[in-house]
């Protein structure tokens, strides 16, 4: 039997997405400005407006900024980190935990810890420094399991703890970047690891889908995307000359969704 953990809303309530920037006050223009340029990063590689057809964005021109504006005030927090962390509990990592349970549950055994009402509460009401950075989270996972805390962490390397592993790897480290720029090339530098690899996911083994699903006639005739300008990204991504997988995820996703509901 295999047990997951999904641990979405995890992030969110320890504070995985905050950072220095949001530590103040705006009005709630400015407030719903600020997080709006934050959240919006799903099309980072290429501009939007080269992906819809004029229509379809003249329809929905300002809809987007409206039902963020909406969602956002739910929360009548005033701290722009307070605010940003409650719009991730409800709508976000809420979503992305109940999909991920969706998806898993009929092949393991799905376990949702960092959904508990009391824990969320609670959360909600820790100072906005005390989950900067996961701090809280570390500091409970320290005392608790001192020994998983001296488990390197998939972020930056390092054991959470001070320990002889910490102190080889961060030798190590150094070592290894002294030598690359003493001209000895061949020696690897110290790199994070994706936690997935999309990138060559859709290059190899997801490629005929990801190219019969977007190519299509039935997705390039709906009347929303550019044809030339999706043959173009999608042709430029399987041949290496840009990383547009999260792009063109969210296309699958609009016209998977279509097909489901829609079609």
């Amino acid at each position: 039997v295999r047990v997951i953990y999904k641990g979405y809303m995890g992030d969110a309530l320890m504070g995985d997405h905050l950072s220095r920037q949001l530590w103040a006050s705006y009005d709630g223009d400015t407030l719903s400005r600020l997080l709006f340029a934050r959240t919006k990063v799903l099309f980072r590689n290429i501009k939007p407006k080269d992906v819809f057809t004029k229509n379809f964005q003249r329809t929905i021109d300002g809809a987007v900024f409206q039902s963020f504006q909406a969602a956002l005030a739910e929360s009548k927090a005033t701290l722009v980190a307070n605010r940003q962390n409650q719009f991730d509990l409800r709508q976000r990592q809420r979503r992305f935990t109940l999909n991920g349970v969706e998806l898993v549950r009929s092949r393991v055994i799905v376990r949702t810890p960092f959904c508990d009402n009391d824990l969320v509460e609670f959360m909600l009401k820790v100072p906005p420094g005390l989950r900067f950075d996961r701090f809280l989270f570390k500091e409970v996972l320290v005392r608790a399991f001192p020994n998983v805390g001296k488990v390197p962490c998939e972020g930056t390397g390092l054991p959470l703890v001070p320990c002889a592993r910490d102190l080889r790897i961060r030798i190590s480290n150094r070592m290894r970047w002294r030598l690359h720029a003493a001209g000895f090339k061949w020696v690897p530098i110290p790199r994070g690891r994706p936690l997935a690899d999309y990138d060559n996911w859709m290059r190899t083994a997801l490629r005929v889908w990801v190219e019969s699903t977007l190519l299509s006639n039935r997705a390039l005739e709906r009347g929303y995307l550019q044809p030339e300008y999706i043959r173009s990204i999608v042709k430029h991504h399987m041949e290496g000359q840009t990383n547009c997988w999260r792009e063109l995820g969210a296309l699958m996703t609009l016209e998977l969704w279509h097909r489901l509901f829609i079609d």
